[in-house]
């Protein structure tokens, strides 16, 4: 409820100033799960003003039904933030897996690893 009023404040007052341009996303919540949640408590005027679904995907056991949701409301998907402890190939190749299954089941078109260097 409080992301969706601020979304709200933020895009009016963009519009105002004649700002639509500039692009409002979220909710960048821990997970896909608590995204789409979050999402959906969005009404219509909030969603009017988002340009993408911002997620992070520490958690991400409920992929296709974000990318469902995405599909639906016209938005895109982005991964705005994943990060994993480990320097070993073990960590290397379930970072493969989470960038393989985002790009093709939660169809993110924007995917952003937290730090370039860990």
């Amino acid at each position: 409820p409080s992301q969706n009023r601020i979304v709200k404040l933020v895009g009016r007052e963009l519009k105002a100033r004649g700002l639509s341009s500039i692009a409002v996303a979220g909710p960048e919540e821990w997970s896909v799960e608590h995204t789409t949640d979050s999402i959906l408590s969005y009404d219509e005027e909030a969603l009017s003003y988002m340009t993408s679904i911002n997620t992070h995907a520490y958690k991400n056991t409920a992929l296709e039904q974000l990318a469902q949701v995405g599909d639906r409301l016209g938005k895109e998907v982005w991964v705005s933030e994943y990060g994993l402890p480990g320097h070993n190939m073990q960590a290397a190749i379930r970072l493969a897996e989470v960038i393989r299954n985002d790009l093709t089941v939660l169809r993110a078109s924007v995917w952003c690893y937290w730090l370039a260097t860990e």
